[in-house]
């Protein structure tokens, strides 16, 4: 008791003016900061330290006599300017105080029968900010059954550790509780801070909505991901076809190389895709209804990599044109429809008459490409929803026509933007056109465009 009667006069001594010159105490520290601060367990209460000797080497549960200059601040008996002596090692502290936040205010009242002040506590409580400071400390603000409490730790939590609080989970946390401030305005709640003192002192408690965010997380992953894979792939593939162009038998090994990248696209960036797509599908209502707002952006996401998924395939199919040069022109055609066809998208039909057995691989590959470009046109700028493609014989001379006709925006060759705005599909159609002897023209009306393709042999 006679501790106990020491501190009280203390107290009592400064709040009439009378401030002693030092103190001294011995007690077991329970928190070390890295800094210049600890807290000391003495008999009858815990001591805020503020030593002068630089950082503290201490650790929870050391021994210690502290002589320094006592001070009170919000109701508490503190020590600054202290010098500190180890006298050794004592028994493991207590096990951490469970708390409820009923008990908030109450376990921090000076001399109140439940004051806890400086004790090590346990609580559960939701995220709602994570940051990390400049001067070296991570936070962690935690809403506790409407009171705010900081958690904060000298130094960073381990990168997986902080991604996850970065979503803002629901935490286990355990730490030495104190106030911050307690002087607010009427009808605020005071600020209270929570001292951790390493990572493990937060445990994430997972939930549905922690989980369904980690998932999103992921799924960001994946999708800023595609463009680093699909640039290396690509630039693998370009040292390999420039390779391939110096090779003796060049037309026959560019052949080959454009049937590898499009193995390479198919096996590797479009099954990532469809991988992703499936991911992201896990996470939306499987019965047609509208996603809920917080996940507005993985249905997002998911409507991205439909389109790129497509693209690819488009890009695929492009580069394997020289294999169906060989081909009768109508079967080529009628397969080309049926991969253009996208039921609730996109619907193309054909009427195709009168074609020729067989064309010239350059020919039939230039022609390709500019039915190829025409219909994209269509659908990605015109956004057209319904196509035909129709052929029959040129009138005047030995030849066919090609007509593509789409319910898309009407649309004017001469206004379009070419290569000097970075676009080169009419450009790239006219150019194929010309060096084929193909002639190509465009007509538009309100309700319906047309590209028409003479072709001469």
């Amino acid at each position: 008791m006679r501790a106990s009667l020491l501190l009280l006069a203390l107290a009592a001594a400064i709040s009439a003016g009378a401030v002693p010159e030092n103190l001294t105490v011995s007690g077991t520290v329970i928190y070390s900061q890295a800094w210049n601060l600890f807290f000391l367990k003495t008999e009858t209460e815990n001591l805020f330290v503020a030593t002068r000797q630089g950082r503290p080497e201490l650790a929870a549960g050391d021994d210690v006599k502290v002589t320094g200059f006592p001070a009170q601040r919000l109701g508490r008996l503190e020590i600054e300017s202290a010098t500190y002596e180890k006298l050794g090692t004592s028994s493991p502290l207590p096990d951490a105080i469970s708390i409820t936040p009923a008990a908030l205010r109450r376990l921090l009242t000076p001399g109140g029968p439940d004051d806890h002040y400086g004790a090590r506590v346990r609580f559960t409580a939701s995220a709602t900010e994570f940051r990390v400071r400049e001067w070296g400390f991570s936070e962690v603000e935690l809403s506790f059954g409407g009171e705010k409490i900081v958690a904060s730790m000298q130094g960073r939590f381990p990168a997986a550790m902080q991604e996850k609080l970065e979503l803002l989970p629901r935490v286990e946390v355990e730490g030495i509780l104190k106030f911050i401030d307690v002087e607010v305005p009427p009808g605020e709640s005071p600020l209270y801070e929570l001292r951790l003192t390493s990572p493990d002192d937060v445990t994430i408690v997972p939930d549905a909505t922690f989980r369904r965010r980690c998932l999103l997380l992921q799924a960001r992953k994946l999708i800023s991901l595609t463009p680093y894979v699909l640039l290396l792939v690509v630039a693998g593939l370009t040292v390999k076809l420039y390779r391939a162009h110096r090779a003796k038998d060049r037309l026959q090994a560019v052949i080959d190389e454009r049937r590898r990248m499009a193995a390479d696209l198919h096996d590797s960036i479009e099954q990532h895709l469809a991988g992703a797509r499936l991911y992201l599908d896990s996470l939306l209502p499987d019965d047609g209804s509208p996603a809920p707002r917080e996940l507005k952006a993985a249905e997002l996401a998911r409507d991205i990599l439909v389109a790129a998924k497509r693209e690819i395939r488009e890009t695929i199919w492009n580069l394997r044109l020289d294999e169906l040069t060989d081909q009768a022109p109508r079967d080529v055609l009628l397969s080309l429809v049926g991969k253009l066809n996208a039921p609730g998208h996109v619907q193309v039909s054909t009427v195709l008459r009168n074609l020729p057995e067989a064309l010239p691989e350059r020919l039939f590959s230039d022609l390709l490409y500019i039915i190829q470009e025409a219909v994209t046109n269509a659908i990605k700028h015109g956004r057209a929803t319904r196509l035909v493609l129709t052929s029959d014989t040129l009138r005047t001379a030995d030849g066919f026509a090609l007509r593509i006709l789409n319910n898309g925006t009407p649309f004017d060759p001469n206004r379009a933007l070419g290569p000097e705005a970075g676009h080169y599909g009419l450009s790239g159609m006219r150019e194929r056109a010309r060096r084929n002897g193909i002639e190509i023209s465009w007509f538009s009306s309100s309700h319906i465009t047309s590209v028409r393709l003479e072709v001469h042999l």
